[in-house]
């Protein structure tokens, strides 16, 4: 009966031994698995976020520099370069000496549209919701 025992217990200890060896080899093949997942999810996001990054420095490049470029509709030296909220202010008529209008305008790139600050600006100018003052301090 004791022998009958060892026997039974030196089975199982075999059998758990195998289950433990079954379960690293898995528990390997799931690790590799999920590290190479992980690397191309990481290598996808690094990229999207490069591409995005250049896509607003390219961005910005064209906003300071539209005013020099051929055909922009004014005066560069008419340009007051404000970046945020909008891109520039224009006083048509400044650099002549005699300023006749003054344009909100906003530069975009591609498929770029007005953020939802810029289209409550452009809103208020289209209201008449527009006022100079003089502030002394």
């Amino acid at each position: 009966m004791v022998y009958f025992l060892i026997l039974i217990i030196a089975g199982l200890c075999f059998y758990i031994s195998r289950l433990d060896k079954k379960f690293d080899k898995q528990l390997a093949e799931n690790r590799e698995k999920l590290i190479a997942e992980y690397e191309t999810k990481l290598k996808k996001n690094v990229e999207k976020s490069l591409d995005t990054s250049r896509r607003v420095l390219k961005g910005q490049i064209h906003e300071q520099l539209a005013p020099f470029l051929p055909g922009f509709p004014f005066e560069s030296a008419d340009c007051s370069f404000l970046g945020k909220p909008i891109d520039l202010i224009v006083f048509n008529g400044l650099s002549a000496g005699e300023v006749t209008g003054i344009v909100l305008a906003d530069i975009k790139t591609g498929a770029a549209t007005l953020t939802k600050t810029q289209r409550q600006i452009r809103d208020c100018v289209a209201a008449g919701k527009v006022e100079f003052r003089k502030l002394s301090i």
